[in-house]
C-alpha cells in the first residue's frame, strides 16, 4: 500500500518538477535521485541494518538532498514525496532541513508544495491507521480461535471425563452384578442340587425317578451357565489400566513409569496377558535385580497392541518367580498369535506385539 503511495506521489512530484522547469540532465539526475532515496525504506529490510540504522541513512539522504536545494531550487518539488519517509520514520532532522529549505527558497510555487506535502502525509497517516487496524484485527482473529480451540480441548477433556467416569461405572456395576449372581443365585442352585441329590437317594417311587433325574440335569446345567455367565462377565470387567496400576503402586523402592496409551475396549485374552506378564516383570525385578526404575509402556497402534517393560537393572537374573516364568511367557503371547523380544544388554527388557483380530 505504502509502494503505491509513494508512485502517485512521485508522479506527481515530476509533473510539477517540470511544469515549473525545463527537462535537462539535471533535472533527470534530480528525479532519479528523489526516486532512490525514497525507494530507501522498501529496498532496504531493517533485518540488515536495524530501525534505527534505516532511520540514520533515510535521515542523512533526504537532509543531505534538501541541502542541495539551496544550490538547485529544483529538489523542493519532492518535499511531498518525502514528507511521508519524515511522518512515517518520524525523522525530525529531516523536517527541519526541510523546512529551512523551503523557508530559503519560498516562492510562488511553495504553497502547491506545502498542500502536497500536507496531502502526503494524510496519505502516510490513513495507510499507518490501517495497518494499525489490520494488526488489531488479525490479533482479534487469532485470539478468538485461540480461544475457540481452548474451548474445543477443554470440551474434549470433559467428554473424555465422562466417558471415562461412565466405563467405570459399568465395570463397577458388572462387578456387582457378577458377586450377587455367584452370591445368591449360585449358592441357591448349589442348595436345590443337593436337595435333588438327596431327594433322589432316598426316592423309593420309581414314576418319580425320571422327572429327578431331570429336574438335577436341569439344575446342574443352569448352574454350569451361570458359572460361565458370572465368569464372562467378571473378565469383561476387568479395567486393563486399573490392574496394571494396581500392580505398579504396591512397589516402593523401586520407581515405576506408566505410560497409557489404550482405547477402553481390550480383548480379555490380551488384557489377562498384558497383567500376567506385568506382573512377572515386576516381580522378577524385585526378586532378582538391583534395578531402580522401570518403564512401563501399554500403546495401542490402528494394527496390534504393544506391551514394552524396561528397567536399569545391571545385576541381571533371567531366573523368575514363583509364577509364571518366561518360557510360559512366550507361550501365552504365541498362543495369542504375537511376538516377543527380550534383552538383557542394557537393563531386563521386554516387548512385546500382539496384533488385533480383524474379525
Amino acid at each position: 500500500m505504502i509502494v503505491i503511495a509513494k508512485l502517485l506521489v512521485f508522479i506527481i512530484c515530476v509533473f510539477l518538477q517540470f511544469k515549473i522547469s525545463d527537462m535537462h540532465i539535471t533535472n533527470i539526475a534530480i528525479m532519479l535521485i528523489a526516486l532512490i532515496i525514497s525507494s530507501i525504506p522498501i529496498i532496504i529490510k531493517t533485518d540488515f541494518i536495524g530501525d534505527k540504522g534505516l532511520n540514520i541513512l533515510t535521515t542523512l539522504s533526504w537532509s543531505g538532498y534538501f541541502i542541495a536545494s539551496f544550490f538547485m531550487p529544483a529538489c523542493l518539488c519532492y518535499m511531498p514525496l518525502a514528507a511521508i519517509d519524515i511522518f512515517g520514520q518520524r525523522l525530525f532532522i529531516t523536517a527541519i532541513v526541510c523546512t529551512v529549505s523551503l523557508i530559503a527558497g519560498l516562492n510562488e510555487h511553495s504553497l502547491i508544495i506545502i498542500l502536497l506535502s500536507g496531502l502526503a502525509v494524510l496519505i502516510q497517516y490513513t495507510i499507518k491507521h490501517n495497518e494499525h487496524l489490520n494488526s488489531e484485527l488479525k490479533k482479534l482473529r487469532d485470539n478468538s480461535k485461540e480461544h475457540e480451540l481452548l474451548i474445543e480441548e477443554k470440551n474434549r477433556r470433559l467428554i473424555e471425563k465422562q466417558d471415562s467416569e461412565i466405563y467405570t461405572a459399568t465395570l463397577k456395576e458388572r462387578n456387582r452384578i457378577a458377586r450377587e449372581i455367584h452370591d445368591n443365585v449360585g449358592h441357591m442352585l448349589t442348595r436345590s442340587i443337593l436337595q435333588v441329590g438327596a431327594i433322589k437317594t432316598i426316592n423309593t417311587n420309581e414314576t418319580l425317578r425320571e422327572p429327578l433325574e431331570g429336574l438335577h440335569e436341569t439344575l446342574n446345567t443352569a448352574m454350569t451357565n451361570i458359572r460361565s455367565s458370572v465368569h464372562d462377565l467378571h473378565d469383561e470387567s476387568v479395567d486393563l489400566l486399573s490392574a496394571i496400576r494396581e500392580i505398579t503402586d504396591n512397589v516402593e523402592d523401586v520407581k515405576i513409569e506408566l505410560d497409557y496409551d489404550v482405547s477402553s475396549f481390550v480383548p480379555k485374552n490380551i488384557k489377562y496377558c498384558f497383567i500376567s506378564i506385568t506382573k512377572e516383570a515386576v516381580n522378577n525385578m524385585l526378586k532378582h535385580s538391583n534395578a531402580t526404575r522401570m518403564n512401563i509402556t501399554l500403546q495401542e497402534h490402528p494394527a496390534f497392541y504393544q506391551l514394552l517393560i524396561h528397567d536399569n537393572g545391571t545385576n541381571i537374573s533371567t531366573k523368575t518367580s514363583d509364577g509364571m516364568g518366561l518360557t510360559n511367557m512366550k507361550d501365552r503371547v504365541k498362543g495369542l498369535g504375537g511376538n516377543i523380544k527380550i534383552s538383557t544388554d542394557q537393563g531386563f527388557k521386554i516387548l512385546i506385539s500382539i496384533i488385533k483380530d480383524t474379525e
